[in-house]
């Protein structure tokens, strides 16, 4: 029996198992580069994940950062206190704007024309304190809103006694309690209420009326101002002023 000739480059079946041996090899490298290929990959994304959380971490401190440095003045109390002592701060307002205007002036035609008709009813101006008929007010405020800052001087100009619009002009009182009853308008035909409501300025501040101006009260000579504090919450108009001041906004009654 002869035995053929596995290597011999002429033999057939040699030629067909060599093939065989090369087109694994083949495959197993294709695979091998494939796999490679994929694990590059999957490190590629990995690694653009990794740096797009650290550069979000950083512009989020950053952020952070500078909120915390904008608001430190307010927490620490500077900015009140400076306002209270009446300093000039290049400090950032709430804008001003034409409905913010017509608001503000809507509200105090409502108000004004309540006090027309609390005096044709009662024959008197809403100057009186609610507790006391006889102790006259320098000026009323509204009951809703923050109460507004005067600047300088301007506060002494419009007094230091106040009476509430809402017990004058809308409850004529507390009328559960008679020692805070109004007795010269249950007395004198008060029919109100002359306000369905009470709003505070577009910068959430309490309206003003500087009462002292009508005849016969505390300073006679004075305007009758009606009037939002404006943006900055700092009434800047004397009731002896002839105009507006600062971005006061407001009308007179008489």
């Amino acid at each position: 029996m002869v035995r053929e000739d596995m290597t011999g480059t002429g033999n057939p079946i040699a030629l067909k198992h060599l093939y065989r041996r090369r087109a694994a090899t083949l495959l197993s490298l294709r695979r091998t580069d494939g796999a490679t290929s994929l694990k590059v990959f999957i490190i590629i994304a990995m690694v653009g994940l990794f740096v797009s959380l650290v550069a979000s971490y950083f512009v989020a401190r950053k952020s952070r950062e500078q909120l915390e440095a904008s608001v430190e003045p307010f927490e620490s109390g500077a900015y009140p206190a400076a306002e209270a002592a009446n300093m000039d701060m290049d400090l950032e307002m709430p804008e001003q704007t034409a409905g913010d205007e017509a608001r503000v002036l809507g509200d105090c035609h409502q108000i004004a024309e309540a006090i027309m008709q609390f005096k044709r009813d009662v024959g008197d101006w809403p100057m009186r304190n609610g507790q006391r008929s006889d102790s006259l007010v320098d000026y009323l405020i509204s009951r809703v809103g923050r109460r507004p800052k005067f600047k300088d001087t301007v506060g002494v100009s419009w007094g230091r006694r106040s009476a509430n619009i809402y017990y004058l002009l809308i409850s004529n009182g507390k009328r559960n309690r008679r020692w805070f009853k109004q007795k010269e308008a249950s007395s004198s035909g008060w029919n109100g209420p002359y306000l369905r409501d009470e709003h505070a300025d577009p910068w959430g501040h309490a309206y003003l009326v500087s009462v002292c101006g009508f005849p016969g009260g505390t300073k006679p000579r004075n305007n009758v101002w009606l009037l939002s504090a404006g943006p900055n919450g700092i009434v800047e108009t004397s009731p002896s002023a002839q105009e507006l001041r600062g971005d006061d906004i407001g009308l007179l009654i008489r």
